[in-house]
C-alpha cells in the first residue's frame, strides 16, 4: 500500500517540476500577440493595476526599456524565474523602484525574456529582443 502512495507522490513531484521548468522555458514563448516596437529607440513598459502594458513586446537589440508604474506602490521588474531572476540577470534593478520613479534598462541580449514584478509576481511580461 505504501508503495502506491510513494509512486503517486513521486509522480506528482516530477509533474510539478516539469510544469515549472517548461513554464519558465523562454522557447515556449512565441511572437503571437506581442506588440512590435522594433525601430523605436525607447519603449515604455508600464505596470498598471491590470499588469504590465504592453505585456508582450518585440524590440530591437539596444532598445532602451523604461519601466514605470501607475500604481501607488513600489514595483520591481525582474527576469524569470521568480525569485532568483537568473534567466537574464541584468534585467533586475536589484531593489524596489518607488512608485513615482522609473527604471531604465537597455536590452542588449537577443532572446525571449520573461519577467515579473518581484513584489507581486503575478504581474508578468515578455520582452522579445531581435
Amino acid at each position: 500500500m505504501w508503495r502506491w502512495y510513494l509512486i503517486g507522490l513521486v509522480s506528482v513531484i516530477v509533474c510539478g517540476v516539469a510544469v515549472a521548468f517548461f513554464s519558465l522555458d523562454p522557447s515556449t514563448y512565441s511572437d503571437s500577440g506581442a506588440t512590435d516596437m522594433r525601430g523605436q529607440s525607447e519603449v515604455s513598459i508600464v505596470l498598471t493595476d491590470a499588469g504590465f502594458r504592453p505585456e508582450r513586446v518585440i524590440v530591437d537589440v539596444d532598445t532602451t526599456l523604461i519601466f514605470t508604474t501607475t500604481r501607488d506602490k513600489p514595483f520591481w521588474p525582474g527576469s524569470n524565474p521568480h525569485p532568483s531572476h537568473t534567466l537574464y540577470p541584468e534585467l533586475d534593478p536589484k531593489d524596489a523602484i518607488p512608485a513615482n520613479a522609473s527604471w531604465i534598462f537597455v536590452a542588449e541580449q537577443p532572446g525571449v525574456w520573461g519577467y515579473h514584478d518581484h513584489i507581486r509576481s503575478y504581474f508578468t511580461g515578455v520582452v522579445i529582443v531581435k
